[in-house]
């Protein structure tokens, strides 16, 4: 017995190896991240890295390489011989078809075949034929992305705009997105490997191989540990080897229209969230109002609080503030039962329906009123209404730090506020990393739940050159896809304010480090 439990033991280490060892050989295929041999991939996963040469067996990815300087640095001579083609977006006029990005806002890259492709804003097929030089065909085929550096996504002229469908009818990673041309994760984008295969990844390299486990994501482990929501853990599989064309594949785009720009703004502001770290939430929003800036510079404000307390003008509106449940990693009490004694407020009032848009800043969030309504000037509306996603890369990708929705969103919301509460699992959630639903979640499920439509997040982060500012939507450290690749481990990471002009940047907890945020990101304006 002894003798079969050892080699039991054996055979079952021997499978482990056996598959740690086709994972590491597949993987030299694909693109490589910095300190991995990129010999065999000649192709580098993060953006501005070239793979170099160290010598006969071994390369490296490396922002650049000289033999003097990589020599003190990096552990011996260094031939420096550039392998494959930088990390980069092509210029207009460039042939794209191998890098799959436009390095110009509002470019995407267009096929003309297989060996052809250029950055354009739009592509039409018989439009190409009739300029082409050699009047040939265009297959118009997108490659890649768009740059959507200026977060803007209008340039259909027909007033047509891509939305998303809900993440819970979309393919899996790993799964054939052929037919949904979706996936289950938020910033992974459906690409073609070939006509009968195509996968969820957050980055495509054309001609390369894809889908191995560097697209695998960061999970926030389910808790309690002692009993986390059965699924927890994400449905992850590596694509079949191969290189992919990159073609990418996405859901019928929908009818829209321009609705205006005024905006409808609350905030909560809390005495204290049951955690042991004082809140300075009131304190913030005074100084915020002294400069007519987070909600205050809305078109309507409402401030929602625990408490009464005196503005200048007006005052907070105090709701009840039930203590059902602590999350299980900050203690703090789960705000969803708060939130829908001030959903269930707002409904009774009435006054959101006078606008086109209604917007939820948390107080830590340095809010700008004004860049977002340059965003939403330009920003066309389904019929069923839309709301923002802002951010991608996580299970949850409409952060409560900050919520835009259409007036037509946010009405079928209020409509449906006690089905949701019926329908949706929010008080024992399976695929989650806590059974609770916080409010951002019970208001992004309860949209969807009900046909609401969601505009992909378009913020732009890795690819925008260090000497330009970051534009968009809202950044936060909750959102992985807001920093680089480099900063994904650091628990410090907050938005820099200086270069920061997105609508919104979180979180600054108390007033001083609020108002310095808010100094910087208006220094320049």
């Amino acid at each position: 017995m002894v003798v079969e439990l050892a080699s039991t033991r054996v055979t079952a280490s021997s499978k482990v190896d056996a598959n740690k060892k086709k994972i590491t050989e597949r993987m030299k295929m694909e693109c490589s991240i910095v300190g991995d041999d990129c010999s065999m991939s000649r192709c580098c996963r993060d953006f501005g890295y070239q793979c170099f040469a160290k010598n006969s067996t071994f390369s490296s990815c490396l922002k650049k390489c000289t033999p003097a300087t990589t020599k003190k640095m990096a552990n011996g001579s260094w031939t420096c011989e550039a392998l494959g083609e930088k990390n980069r977006c092509a210029k207009q006029g460039e042939n794209c078809a191998t890098l799959g990005c436009c390095a110009d806002v509002g470019h995407q890259c267009y096929a003309k075949n297989g060996y052809w492709a250029t950055c354009m804003k739009s592509c039409n097929k018989g439009t190409m034929l009739g300029i082409d030089s050699k009047h040939e065909y265009w297959s118009c085929d997108p490659i890649g992305i768009r740059n959507t550096a200026d977060y803007r996504n209008d340039q259909n002229e027909s007033g047509f705009i891509q939305v998303e469908p809900w993440v819970k009818n979309c393919s899996h990673l790993g799964e054939n997105c052929m037919s949904t041309k979706c996936c289950s994760y938020s910033g992974y984008q459906c690409y073609e490997k070939n006509e009968s295969w195509a996968g969820c990844v957050q980055k495509c390299f054309p001609g390369k191989w894809n889908g191995g486990m560097n697209e695998k994501p960061m999970v926030q482990k389910g808790k309690p540990l002692s009993n986390p929501p059965s699924h927890w853990n994400m449905t992850f599989s590596m694509a079949a080897p191969g290189p992919w064309t990159c073609k990418h594949l996405s859901a019928p785009m929908k009818w829209s229209y321009l609705v205006g720009n005024s905006l409808f703004c609350f905030t909560v502001a809390l005495s204290s969230n049951g955690g042991k770290k004082a809140t300075y939430e009131l304190d913030i929003l005074k100084a915020a109002q002294k400069l007519n800036t987070h909600v205050f510079g809305c078109n309507h404000w409402t401030v929602y609080s625990d408490v009464e307390m005196a503005l200048n003008p007006g005052k907070t509106m105090k709701v009840l503030y039930p203590h059902v449940l602590r999350r299980p990693n900050t203690k703090i009490w789960v705000n969803t039962p708060f939130f829908l004694t001030v959903w269930k407020e707002i409904r009774q009032q009435t006054t959101w329906k006078s606008f086109p848009w209604i917007v939820k800043s948390d107080p830590p969030s340095v809010f700008i009123p004004d860049r977002l309504r340059d965003l939403l000037s330009h920003q066309h509306v389904t019929q069923n209404g839309i709301f923002l996603e802002n951010c991608k890369g996580s299970r949850m990708s409409f952060h409560g730090s900050l919520e835009v929705m259409s007036n037509t969103a946010f009405g079928t919301f209020l409509e449906h506020l006690e089905d949701c509460q019926r329908v949706l699992p929010w008080q024992n959630a399976v695929s989650a990393h806590f059974r609770y639903y916080g409010e951002d979640k019970f208001l992004a499920w309860c949209m969807h739940t009900y046909g609401v439509d969601k505009l992909p997040s378009l913020q732009m982060v890795e690819t925008v050159p260090k000497d330009q500012p970051i534009q968009g939507l809202h950044l936060t450290p909750s959102c992985p896809a807001h920093r680089s690749p480099f900063e994904l481990h650091s628990n410090k990471w907050h938005p820099n304010c200086t270069r920061a002009k997105t609508a919104s940047m979180h979180a600054f907890r108390n007033v001083k480090n609020w108002l310095e945020c808010y100094q910087n990101t208006t220094a320049q304006n």
